[in-house]
């Protein structure tokens, strides 16, 4: 049975408007996609009710051990474009279907 670890990161950085900061850095973005896209890595920006601006992510993987791997890499990568990122919210378990 497969795992999973899945949670939401706060990007703390102080950006006005995330679609013109996408924009901006497109070399970085693309880069941040292609990685993710590379290393079955599910992941989305947007942001919530109270505009702050927010990653969603879910691996799935055959251990846990290689779900916080894979996180702390993806986590690294985003580094590259963001430089202050909060964890919110993690979770994992076992991935049934």
């Amino acid at each position: 049975m497969k795992k999973f670890i899945e949670g939401t990161l706060e990007i703390k950085d102080d950006i006005s408007n995330l679609d013109d900061f996408i924009e901006l850095n497109r070399k970085e973005t693309d880069y941040i996609v292609s990685y993710a896209n590379e290393n079955d890595i599910e992941f989305n920006f947007g942001t919530s009710i109270n505009n702050e601006i927010l990653c969603e992510y879910k691996i799935v993987r055959e251990s846990l051990k290689e779900c916080r791997q894979a996180i702390s890499e993806f986590k690294k990568v985003l580094h590259t474009l963001f430089k202050r990122i909060d964890s919110l919210y993690e979770a994992h378990g076992n991935q049934l279907m």
